[in-house]
């Protein structure tokens, strides 16, 4: 399925507020579930993800970089989603893979609750990797260690980079492969 900009209101309803949200301090890695600053594991080897909290500028990064945005779901009172903060989305090989290949956008599901409802999420923590335009890549429900989370990363870089090789062979930017020969 595909949810385009305009179909979730990304440039207009549920964006506004969003300047009077709270935002976490910059550089105190992923902490929107508390308070207080998370130090990422091993935080002297690795950069922490830079996590961005507006959707509409997450979108507009997506459009000028060319990566797919992560988006992840949760709530401040979700204990699996305190869990995916700490041991996954902390761990040095993911959030290198994030910082690296996607727009991270963090969502509070309590400050936003019509975006959970348009994207029909059933469960917290929840990541998108969407396009640019908003199309849904992937959708993954809940907690994952830090290896299966990645795998599935890569799974959906794989498949967004399958179906856009699709669309450049339909327009005719990339000619068709022509089958290998076997001898």
């Amino acid at each position: 399925r595909v949810l385009f900009r305009s179909g979730l209101g990304l440039g207009s309803s549920w964006v506004q507020g969003a300047e009077n949200a709270k935002k976490p301090a910059s550089g105190t890695g992923f902490n929107l579930f508390r308070k207080s600053a998370v130090k990422p594991v091993a935080a002297e080897k690795q950069e922490a993800v830079e996590w961005l909290h507006d959707p509409q500028e997450a979108f507009d990064q997506a459009e000028e970089t060319g990566r797919p945005v992560l988006l992840v779901m949760g709530g401040k009172r979700c204990s699996w989603c305190r869990k995916l903060e700490k041991d996954t989305l902390a761990e040095a090989k993911v959030s290198e893979l994030i910082s690296g290949s996607f727009v991270p956008l963090h969502v509070n599901v309590e400050d936003h609750p019509d975006l959970a409802e348009v994207l029909a999420v059933e469960s917290y923590p929840t990541t998108f990797v969407l396009t640019a335009n908003g199309g849904v890549v992937s959708t993954t429900a809940g907690y994952l260690p830090a290896a299966k989370y990645r795998k599935t990363l890569q799974q959906s870089l794989a498949k967004l980079a399958k179906q856009e090789s699709q669309v450049r062979q339909a327009s005719g930017e990339v000619p068709l492969e022509k089958p290998s020969k076997k001898r």
